[in-house]
């Protein structure tokens, strides 16, 4: 069964701080789904998270969050996963509202260990989207995928910082990266 949690901030000028690890054992599969929302009022918030994923060897995680904060929400995360031999983690991420720093990052360990971020950012009217992905390849015939959309309404400041890094052991690794925005006046 999937796994699920769900995170609402609801007090005024109140700040929400959590820690997420998630660990799959060899030959297992982890499904994880959060979503994340406020109470819009005029209270300036704070939000900030570390989340872990450790896929062993030949595991698969599968992570999604979808962030809906309001405009006066500072989200500040720091997202990382390790993959070891033939293991698998996919960040899927999608950010609406607040004032969002957030990477996603996959330090690909094992031999043809894989990882995919996959990120959506929406910034409107003084909202700004600071999002991208760190991806790190140590192991040989490592694989990764980055697909990063950013739109942007009314002003709203979308931006994408992304790494990919080969160490020197990491023969036959492959990266694909494509980073799209879309900006729009109402």
């Amino acid at each position: 069964l999937p796994l699920q949690a769900y995170f609402k901030v609801t007090a005024a000028s109140s700040g929400q701080y959590e820690r997420t690890l998630l660990i799959a054992e060899d030959d297992s599969e982890i499904v994880y789904s959060e979503g994340c929302s406020s109470v819009q009022d005029s209270g300036t918030n704070f939000h900030t998270a570390v989340v872990e994923l450790i896929a062993h060897n030949r595991a698969r995680i599968h992570y999604t969050t979808i962030q809906n904060w309001k405009k006066n929400m500072y989200n500040w995360t720091v997202k990382r996963g390790l993959c070891h031999e033939s293991a698998h983690i996919t960040w899927t991420d999608v950010n609406i509202g607040a004032q969002t720093i957030k990477y996603p990052g996959i330090i690909l360990s094992g031999d043809n260990s894989t990882g995919d971020v996959l990120s959506l950012a929406f910034a409107g009217n003084g909202q700004i989207q600071d999002t991208g992905a760190r991806i790190i390849h140590v192991g040989k015939n490592t694989r990764s995928n980055v697909l990063a959309k950013g739109i942007s309404l009314d002003g709203g400041i979308n931006s994408y910082r992304g790494l990919v890094k080969f160490g020197k052991e990491a023969q036959g690794a492959v990266s694909h990266i494509k980073c799209d925005g879309l900006m729009m006046d109402a």
